[in-house]
Formats: C-alpha cells, sequence, structure tokens
C-alpha cells in the first residue's frame, strides 16, 4: 500500500523593518522570520483506507 502522507503548514510571520539615512546614501534593513516558531506538523491518513475486491486499496465508506 502506498501511504498518503499530508503536510499541515505552520502559521508563519515574517516582518522587515527599515530606514534610510544621509539623503538616502545609507539604508538599515532589519529583518525577522518565522516569529510564531511553529513546526510543520506530517500525519498519515491510513486508518481509512480497506482493499476491495481488485486488491486496490480505496477510502471507505462513510454512513451519514
Amino acid at each position: 500500500m502506498n501511504n498518503v502522507e499530508y503536510e499541515l503548514a505552520p502559521k508563519q510571520l515574517d516582518a522587515q523593518l527599515y530606514t534610510r539615512f544621509l539623503k538616502g546614501k545609507m539604508e538599515v534593513k532589519f529583518n525577522m522570520a518565522n516569529l510564531f516558531d511553529e513546526w510543520t506538523r506530517y500525519y498519515m491518513n491510513i486508518q481509512d483506507y480497506e482493499q476491495d475486491d481488485t486488491k486496490f486499496y480505496v477510502l471507505k465508506k462513510v454512513n451519514l
């Protein structure tokens, strides 16, 4: 069975501040990246699959 892996993208916030001095001849930049410092999460949804008559893996039917 081929496992399907999903990625839950992290919340990410970047910022950049800059200013110019000396009539535009000098520029100062301050960069900040990934201020929330969250990890990327991976998960596999293998419990929702079952083999059919042809031995292929298909999603299980959900009874609502």
